[in-house]
C-alpha cells in the first residue's frame, strides 16, 4: 500500500514538472529554445546513465564494425539532443498555421502518396520513432489529409490525455493501440491515412524478424491489414536538417502482394511482409542515424520464444 502511494505521488510530481517544463519551453523564440534544448539534451546524455549506456550499446552492436567508439559516442549524444529539440517543436504544433508548416517542413513528391489515397481503401503510413514523428503527422493533417495515428496508452492517464489533446488540436485523430481492429478498418474505409509505428518491442501480436540484422519482435498489425484488405503501405520518415527545418522522405509504396506464392501460409506472409517493413525503416534511419531512439530496448529477443502473431 505504501509503495503504491509513493508511486502515485511520484507520478503526480512528474506530471506537474512536465506541465511546467512544457509551459517554459513555449516562452522563448524557437531559435533560442532550440539552443537551450541542445544544452538540455547534452546534459540528459550525461546524467541518464542507463539510457546513455543502452544507446551506446545498441549503436555499437549495429555499427561497431564501421564506426569508431568516438563516432558512436557522438551519435548517441546527438540522439538525446535531437529528442530535446523535437519536444520544443512539438509543443508549438497546435498553434502552427499552414504557412508555419510550409516554412518549417518540406517533403518529397506526393504523387505516389496521393495515388494511394485515391484508391479509396485508405493508406497506411509506415514509420517509426524517426525525427519529429508528431510534427510529420500534423503536417499531413495541415494539408487536408484525414490522419489518424495508432499509439500506445501512456503509463499516466493525465499525460496520455495531454498527448491526445495535442494531436487533436493539430487535426490528428488518436487511436489507442488496444482498440479493436474494427476502429482501424473504419478509419481506412473512409479513405484515411493511418500512421503506424512498428519500431519498438511491444506486447501486441508480433513476429521475430531482423532489424539491422538482429532478430527483434516486430508488430504484425500492418502486415495483417495488407493480407486481409490489400491496403496500400507507404514508408516515410521526417528528419531535421542542418538549418533546423525538416524534410519528409516518402519512399515508393509497397505493393499489397510481394513475392506471394500459392502455398504460402498466412503466418509466412506475416513474417515476409514484416521483414520488408523493417528493411524500409532501416533505410529511413540510415539517412541520419542519430535521429532514431537508440535508448529503446529494441532487441529483447529470446531464442526460446516463438513468434506470437495472435
Amino acid at each position: 500500500m505504501k509503495r503504491r502511494f509513493l508511486k502515485a505521488q511520484q507520478r503526480w510530481l512528474q506530471y506537474i514538472l512536465i506541465k511546467i517544463l512544457l509551459k517554459l519551453i513555449a516562452l522563448p523564440p524557437r531559435k533560442i529554445a532550440l539552443k537551450i534544448a541542445a544544452v538540455f539534451g547534452s546534459f540528459a546524455f550525461l546524467i541518464l546513465k542507463k539510457d546513455r549506456n543502452r544507446s551506446i550499446d545498441n549503436l555499437t552492436r549495429i555499427f561497431g564494425k564501421e564506426k569508431s567508439q568516438t563516432e558512436i559516442q557522438k551519435i548517441a549524444r546527438d540522439c538525446f539532443v535531437h529528442l530535446a529539440k523535437n519536444v520544443v517543436d512539438a509543443v508549438h504544433i497546435p498553434d502552427m498555421t499552414s504557412a508555419d508548416f510550409d516554412r518549417l517542413v518540406t517533403s518529397d513528391d506526393l504523387i505516389d502518396f496521393d495515388a494511394a489515397v485515391k484508391r479509396g481503401k485508405g493508406l497506411v503510413a509506415l514509420t517509426g520513432h524517426i525525427g519529429n514523428w508528431e510534427l510529420m503527422a500534423a503536417w499531413f493533417a495541415s494539408k487536408g489529409y484525414p490522419v489518424s495515428v495508432v499509439g500506445r496508452r501512456l503509463y499516466d492517464e493525465r499525460l496520455n490525455k495531454m498527448l491526445i489533446e495535442l494531436r487533436q488540436r493539430s487535426g490528428v485523430k488518436n487511436i489507442d493501440r488496444d482498440d479493436s481492429a474494427r476502429v482501424l478498418l473504419r478509419a481506412l474505409r473512409k479513405g484515411g491515412v493511418l500512421g503506424i509505428l512498428i519500431d519498438q518491442d511491444t506486447k501486441v501480436g508480433n513476429v521475430n524478424v531482423d532489424f539491422f540484422g538482429i532478430p527483434a519482435r516486430t508488430p504484425v498489425g500492418i502486415a495483417r491489414l495488407v493480407i486481409k484488405i490489400g491496403v496500400a503501405v507507404i514508408p516515410l520518415g521526417i528528419h531535421r536538417q542542418a538549418d533546423e527545418s525538416y524534410h519528409i522522405t516518402i519512399r515508393p509504396h509497397i505493393p499489397a502482394v510481394i513475392e506471394e506464392s500459392e502455398d504460402e501460409s498466412e503466418q509466412d506472409a506475416l513474417v515476409r511482409l514484416t521483414q520488408r517493413f523493417n528493411e524500409e525503416l532501416e533505410e529511413l534511419i540510415r539517412q541520419d542515424i542519430a535521429q532514431w531512439v537508440w535508448m529503446h530496448r529494441r532487441w529483447r529477443f529470446d531464442n526460446t520464444r516463438q513468434n506470437s502473431s495472435e
